[in-house]
């Protein structure tokens, strides 16, 4: 039996941390699967991730997610099936985020292109395809009514009102208990602008990207926040980011991917020293 299948949307890249944490699992003892399910997921690729231990969850569109939700039930994930589908869908995240009191932006959702203009044409703004990941379908409208007549991405869309900060995102990355902080450029145009700068994230930064992700029910997250003129502003949350800047990040994420295996399947003891006890 596999006891952690991860399922990831595209192969990964050059610069992934995904071998870095395969490694660090292996390392542990723990067997582990890798399957690519761009577009959906076929029989006998069903029935293996239904007899493992622990699915993990990676750039999977929405379709994917969905299947998963429905084929899945009762098979333990990182981060959950449902919450997975809530954060990839731009929409489904924000309301989520208003509702739980995280501060984010102003913004409609709307299925019409003209509705996009008539919210931008008295603010700057940023539209999202809903269904956009990896930096894809965003467009900024840096001042009011600069966007273009056209759509220049599929919608139905996410239009926010763009919060003014000091040109550098907060980028906050979540690990079971643990936040981590990399400041960086946005858009990154280079691998040093996606890497950025480490920094420690004050207290109420963790506490906020510990309230964003709970409120998806994600334990690993990408928590994307701007220093907005009235307070840090949450514009962004991804699903098992790339953690891209993080030191130690693979073996990190590895400690708690095997943590949640652990509570999955119930046993007695930890693997490996870095693991909490199951019984948290």
């Amino acid at each position: 039996m596999t006891a952690l299948a991860f399922v990831l949307g595209r192969p990964p890249g050059r610069d992934s941390i995904l071998p870095g944490v395969v490694e660090a699992l292996q390392g542990r003892g723990l067997p582990v699967s890798v399957d690519v399910a761009s577009q959906t997921v076929a029989g006998p690729l069903r029935a293996r991730l239904r007899a493992a231990d622990l699915l993990v969850l990676r750039g999977l569109p929405l379709p994917v997610l969905q299947e998963l939700r429905t084929t899945m039930d009762g098979v333990a994930a990182c981060n959950p099936v449902e919450a997975t589908v809530a954060a990839r869908d731009k929409a489904e995240a924000h309301r989520r985020l208003r509702a739980a009191g995280v501060p984010a932006p102003e913004a409609v959702v709307t299925d019409r292109w003209s509705d996009v203009l008539a919210f931008g044409v008295r603010r700057a703004v940023v539209a999202k395809a809903v269904a956009g990941s990896r930096g894809r379908g965003v467009h900024v409208g840096d001042r009011p009514g600069s966007l273009p007549d056209d759509p220049p991405f599929a919608g139905p869309w996410l239009v926010e009102e763009r919060v003014p900060g000091d040109g550098r995102d907060r980028k906050l990355y979540v690990i079971g208990d643990e936040v981590r902080g990399v400041l960086r450029t946005w858009p990154p145009r280079t691998l040093a602008d996606k890497l950025g700068t480490v920094f420690d994230p004050t207290p109420d930064l963790a506490a906020l990207a510990r309230k964003t992700a709970a409120a998806l029910g994600l334990t690993l997250a990408g928590v994307d926040v701007i220093a907005g003129p009235h307070g840090p502003v949450v514009v962004d949350v991804n699903a098992f980011p790339g953690f891209k800047g993080v030191p130690d990040a693979a073996p990190r994420v590895a400690a708690h991917l095997a943590h949640c295996w652990c509570v999955a399947t119930g046993a007695s003891r930890a693997v490996g020293p870095e693991v909490r006890p199951c019984a948290s």
